[in-house]
Formats: structure tokens, sequence, C-alpha cells
């Protein structure tokens, strides 16, 4: 399986994508390292409420990456 990462426009906003095999998650920096997008055999697994202008407005959507409090929890 190959993988591969880009930095990308998504929802007019930087983010990363991370391709392996079929599935692609978007993680977005900017908005507090937020997994924007999660796809698997082409369904996105994110609910995304409000859509990115509810997620820059401070709401709870998306999925929080946890960076870099991941591995103290």
């Amino acid at each position: 399986m190959s993988a591969s990462s880009a930095v990308v426009p998504w929802q007019r906003t930087a983010a990363v994508e991370l391709v392996a095999g079929d599935t692609r998650v978007v993680v977005v920096p900017e908005l507090g390292m937020v997994i924007g997008s999660f796809v698997v055999d082409g369904f996105d697994h994110v609910a995304r409420p409000g859509g990115i202008g509810a997620l820059r407005g401070g709401h709870t959507t998306a999925v929080p990456f946890l960076y870099p409090w991941a591995n103290r929890l």
C-alpha cells in the first residue's frame, strides 16, 4: 500500500491531506488541528454541522486531533 501527504486547499483554508490506499484524511492546522474529513471507500465519516464557518466560530464540529496532548492523556 502506498501512502502520501500534501498541503492542499480545503474549504478555502490550507490543510494537510494524508492518503493511504482508499483512505484520505484532511487535517486543518489553522483551525486547531482538527480532522476535517476522514474518507474511506468514498464515504466521509466526519459530520460538520454548520460547516467550516461554525468551526471558525468556535463551535464543536469535526474531530479534534489532540495535538500535542494525545500522549499525555
